[in-house]
């Protein structure tokens, strides 16, 4: 028969008191960050009164509960799913169940899942406890042998470079110890970014905090960085502490009444509008003749004869062109003697050329009342005419086939033509 652990509960025994009959208790229990001889009593006790042990990986807490003795019912319940699990640890709480959360290490709600169950839970009027146990921040305060009358806890970084570099700028403004959480394996990257945030700084590394291979190196930050990175590959959980500000940083901050650091910076005042010159007088056009109207356009008239005799046609009357405005028109063209019976026209008489005069007093010309109205007629051109010609002659075949052809007689046999 195997001996209980200390401070384990049998089968059977009667809870601790803590809580009445019926009442349900939430119990936030710090477990220990490597050394699991760190575990109170009380820590023991509690899990062990517990009806349901909540946590973060079920394999860490089950080895853990095995080397204290405990045997109690574990659920998973880590910062992926405990918004799901809020409101039925409630209803559990409520029919007066006793419930524990845990985290894998130190003290959960500390960079760590739990806060969000206890906020709810004293929302609801529900009774929570918290079991103190190891803490990483407090042990690492006291191991770097900084300066910690102020620290600040800030927990993970960002991962990617531009926040977290954005981030060490904004906590160089903190009047006082900075404690970071890092993972091995971005502790170097971490390092470097702190060297380059902040140069006049010394810097703290502790790993392996309460176990056998703990260790702490502690530099300034570059020499602190490049000597992290020589070394290579680095192993368990890491806390950095960042000292405080120096003397020197301190005295260029400037001073301002009711604050520890610097003030925060304000937008420079917008300088006052300048008054608006008055506008320049516009000065006003002067006054243009108006542009002298153009001559109408000048009309050929139709010169050629009708199929049915009619005479050629006359100019166009001047009623448009002088219902264009007041513009000058030409004298027409002197008309002459046609003749029905040839069909043609003599060609018109000209003068010898001179200046033309556009003067607006020239009255335009009436067109004579004896001439009949023109008519269009149409008449062959280009190659359609001189088919028609050479086929009015005889002489068709010569034109399309490019040579003449004569008749020839023809000889018969008896010697005549």
């Amino acid at each position: 028969m195997t001996a209980a652990a200390p401070g384990a509960q049998a089968p059977g025994a009667p809870r601790p008191a803590g809580a009445a009959a019926g009442e349900g208790l939430l119990s936030m229990v710090g477990t220990p960050i490597g050394n699991l001889r760190d575990a109170s009593p009380r820590v023991v006790e509690t899990l062990a009164a517990a009806d349901v042990v909540l946590c973060e990986d079920t394999r860490v807490t089950g080895r853990l509960l095995s080397c204290l003795g405990v045997r109690a019912p574990l659920r998973r319940c880590d910062e992926n799913v405990i918004r799901e699990r809020v409101p039925e640890v409630l209803g559990e709480l409520e029919r007066g169940r006793r419930v524990a959360f845990v985290s894998d290490a130190g003290m959960p709600g500390v960079s760590d899942p739990g806060q969000r169950l206890v906020d709810a839970a004293l929302d609801r009027g529900l009774r929570v406890e918290v079991v103190p146990g190891p803490s990483a921040v407090t042990c690492a305060l006291v191991a770097s042998g900084l300066p910690m009358d102020h620290f600040f806890f800030e927990g993970f970084l960002p991962r990617k470079a531009g926040e977290r570099d954005r981030r060490l700028r904004a906590l160089s403004r903190v009047p006082g110890a900075v404690v970071l959480y890092e993972s091995p394996h971005r502790v170097a990257a971490t390092l470097e970014a702190v060297a380059r945030a902040l140069p006049e700084r010394t810097v703290a590394l502790l790993r392996e905090l309460t176990k056998v291979h703990e260790e702490c190196l502690r530099a300034p930050a570059a020499e602190l960085a490049r000597e992290v990175a020589e070394r290579g590959e680095v192993r368990g959980e890491c806390v950095i502490v960042v000292g405080g500000p120096t003397e020197r940083e301190l005295d260029s901050w400037p001073r301002w009444p009711g604050a520890c650091g610097p003030p925060p910076r304000r937008a420079a005042p917008m300088p006052a509008p300048l008054p608006s010159p008055s506008p320049a007088p516009r000065a006003r056009p002067r006054p243009t003749a108006p542009p002298a109207p153009l001559p109408p356009p000048r009309r050929r008239a139709s010169t050629r004869p009708s199929r049915r005799g009619s005479p050629p046609a006359s100019p166009r009357p001047a009623s448009r062109s002088a219902s264009r405005g007041p513009s000058a028109s030409r004298a027409p063209r002197s008309t002459t003697a046609w003749s029905p019976s040839r069909g043609k026209r003599a060609p018109p008489a000209r003068s010898a050329p001179g200046p033309r005069s556009f003067s607006p007093a020239a009255p335009p010309a009436a067109r004579p009342l004896d001439h009949p109205p023109p008519r269009r007629v149409l008449r062959p051109r280009g190659r359609a005419r001189w088919l028609l010609w050479a086929a009015a002659r005889g002489t068709a075949l010569a034109i399309l086939f490019g040579g003449s052809r004569q008749a020839r007689p023809v000889r018969r046999r008896g010697g005549g033509t």
